[in-house]
């Protein structure tokens, strides 16, 4: 039958087809299981008769969709969100009300720990606060408006300056409880000291109540959150240090995420704290005493309420749920299968998944092979550069030393790179199907045909921020689509020969090339996510909103440091250059495994080779005995 014969005689029963795969209500269901196996038959007419029409590609992708959403669940997003606030937070704040205790009394004890240093050295609160902010107190107590220093902002900026500040302090709070809770109890102690010397310094001057009923109108939130992310770090460490049944790494990740929902609960408090501070605290004169009491008694009501009382209520209806002990989640049978249509976000989630599923495997050559590698290339740019790299670097300049592109190119940094990017993409496509260790034999073979596309790639990228170094990332980001479905290409691809295989990896570059880019867009994006966990969040160089991990490491190490080098701000530097060269290392699998789940998207789009083995289990799946493919999603 000629192709346009075949399309006049089934276009009406396509069209019915099509409107069933867009949810049309008018659509009968009889009428729509009948055409489902219909259209299964045209499918399969054409590709044996069409193969390389036009045809079998729109039946393809009609029968993908329908099939998509024959098991798919539907659930009330709003209704979630409010059980989350109503039942699952309460829940975990009550299994966490010890946690709050141990936080609330750490937190009490250095307030006191304050106050008396206090009142043994008058000049305590100089070595918590800095001369500055003492100076400028003393002139303000003087001119009758001691707690001036909350009106030298406009009201806007103060606001979002105080509630970005509350929340950085919190999640250093929080996130520093990995280290076997150490860290969180650190912030206790500076916040919980600089609090008790500060209101005890006020005493001293005979201005307790003053500075109580100014501090304490926003105080009652931003001090709270302090404690209450002090429990969520508690609760992550815990995790970490007595793991149970579960393994030290499993136990870690659900204690994180019991931590996590904690924290996620502070948003409102945040926003109340900074609106308090920002446009209430600063007329502290003109209210009368009795509206500050009420706002900060009603405000400890709402955090007593919420974070106390709320959740022993909760519990006590609920006893069902205390039970309910999260359980890491279970991947090794549930494997997404590679030839499937997806969206670029869902290439992006399955890739991000994939690479934590296998990280144990693909760490292995990052650790042992591609980071050492990245590290050596710094050294000698630390070496050669020492001169230029004695100032303090702005993060992008650091990075231009690392990958050595613009004035810190030079040829043995761009080989070591190209080797170990090449390593990386090598373990991480080797991986995707399998649960098994990489073997050498195939991690070599394939590092062998990789090394030209990814050094050629690395090439231009160099060529292009050496010439262009302003508008770099305007005219790298086009090409990048085009490059990276070559590694995929030349694993997966069914072409024989090796220029074939690339070609094959162009090709379906050229035709994702948009959804590439947005595929690109969240890669680059988890990327910078990582980047400023270690640099720090800030709107200018020289005002930094929330400090990264390099920061804090920098900070811990800083006495150290100083005493023992002639250039501690060098060590700075290099060390920060250590963090974002691991951060590298961890976050290009998600490169390579995302563009691979995206490359098999492109290919089953044209091949449908997924689709036939769906159509295969169609039907035989058991609603009492479960079977190999309930394990295949």
């Amino acid at each position: 039958m000629k192709e346009t014969k075949f399309i006049e005689q089934n276009k009406e029963k396509w069209a019915k087809f099509e409107r069933m795969s867009k949810g049309d209500k008018k659509v009968n269901p009889n009428e729509s299981a009948e055409l489902f196996t219909e259209i299964t038959e045209d499918l399969s007419y054409a590709r044996t008769f069409y193969k390389r029409r036009s045809v079998r590609v729109y039946l393809n992708q009609l029968s993908q969709s329908v099939f998509k959403n024959l098991y798919k669940k539907r659930g009330n997003t709003w209704k979630k969100f409010l059980d989350f606030w109503k039942t699952d937070l309460p829940i975990e704040l009550y299994k966490s009300r010890v946690n709050l205790l141990v936080a609330f009394l750490s937190f009490s004890l250095w307030i006191f720990i304050g106050a008396i240093s206090q009142h043994f050295d008058p000049d305590f609160v100089r070595f918590i606060l800095g001369d500055y902010y003492v100076d400028q107190t003393l002139e303000r107590i003087e001119n009758g408006d001691p707690m001036g220093v909350y009106g030298t902002q406009e009201q806007m900026s103060m606001f979002l300056a105080i509630t970005l500040n509350n929340i950085r302090v919190a999640f250093f709070t929080f996130v520093m409880g990995f280290l076997a809770t150490i860290g969180t109890h650190y912030f206790l102690l500076v916040n919980g000291t600089m609090l008790g010397a500060f209101q005890y310094w006020f005493y001293q001057k005979g201005l307790l109540l003053t500075s109580f009923l100014a501090v304490w109108i926003h105080g009652a939130f931003e001090i709270s959150a302090i404690v209450i992310a002090a429990a969520a770090g508690i609760t992550m460490g815990k995790g970490l240090l007595f793991p149970g049944t579960f393994s030290r790494m499993q136990a870690f990740q659900l204690a994180g995420k019991r931590g996590a929902k904690i924290m996620a609960s502070l948003i409102p408090v945040f926003i109340m704290a900074g609106f308090l501070e920002g446009f209430v605290t600063r007329n502290y004169k003109m209210f009368p005493d009795i509206a500050k009491w009420g706002i900060i008694l009603i405000s400890f009501g709402l955090i007593i309420f919420y974070y106390i009382i709320y959740p022993i209520l909760v519990a006590r209806n609920n006893p069902d749920k205390l039970k309910n002990e999260p359980s890491p989640r279970f991947t090794d049978n549930k494997l997404d299968p590679l030839h499937k249509i997806r969206t670029s976000s869902e290439s992006f989630t399955q890739g991000i998944n994939k690479v934590i599923m296998n990280f144990k495997y693909i760490s292995v050559y990052i650790l042992r092979i591609a980071v050492p590698l990245f590290i050596i290339s710094y050294c000698f740019q630390i070496y050669n550069f020492s001169s230029s790299l004695n100032m303090d670097l702005i993060w992008y300049e650091n990075l231009m030393v690392i990958f050595g592109v613009g004035p810190y190119f030079n040829p043995v940094v761009f080989l070591l790179w190209v080797l170990g990017i090449t390593t990386i993409a090598s373990a991480s496509l080797l991986s995707i199907n399998t649960e098994e260790p990489v073997s050498l034999k195939e991690f070599f073979g394939l590092s062998m045909k990789l090394i030209f596309p990814i050094g050629l790639l690395f090439f231009v990228f160099i060529s292009v921020v050496h010439t262009f170094p302003v508008g770099a990332l305007l005219l790298v980001i086009p090409i990048v689509p085009f490059a990276m479905y070559i590694p995929s290409a030349i694993l997966f691809s069914n072409q024989k020969s090796y220029f074939n295989k690339l070609s094959k990896g162009v090709q379906i570059g050229s035709s994702l090339w948009g959804s590439s880019l947005g595929l690109l867009g969240m890669c680059v994006g988890i990327s910078i996510l990582a980047l400023m966990g270690i640099v720090g969040f800030s709107f200018e160089s020289a005002y930094e909103i929330l400090p990264g991990l390099g920061d804090m490491i920098n900070m811990i190490l800083e006495p150290i440091v100083d005493y023992m080098f002639d250039e501690p701000q060098l060590i700075y530097t290099s060390l920060l250059g250590f963090f974002m060269i691991l951060a590298i290392g961890f976050i290009l699998p998600i490169f390579f495994v995302s563009f691979s789940y995206q490359y098999f998207s492109s290919v089953e789009k044209e091949e449908a080779i997924g689709l036939e083995e769906d159509f295969e289990k169609f039907g035989t799946r058991s609603r009492m005995y479960e079977k190999k493919y309930d394990f295949d999603e």
